[in-house]
């Protein structure tokens, strides 16, 4: 049971470290699109919505 619980502490370790990077990672890149266009966000439409879904990894994890 310890072993478990120790496994389980490191994977929400490990979890909280990568959201902590997306999170800077969104912060540099929403500055460079505010940078390059002026606007804050991209709005998509949803057919370019559905389209960028189909094609990023994250569907296939």
């Amino acid at each position: 049971m310890m072993l478990l619980t120790m496994l389980a502490g490191w994977m929400n370790r490990q979890q909280q470290e990568i959201i902590e990077y997306l999170k800077a990672e969104n912060a540099i890149l929403k500055e460079e699109l505010l940078k390059a266009t002026g606007k804050k966000r991209i709005i998509l439409s949803e057919e370019n919505y559905w389209d960028d879904l189909k094609s990023s990894s994250i569907t296939s994890l």
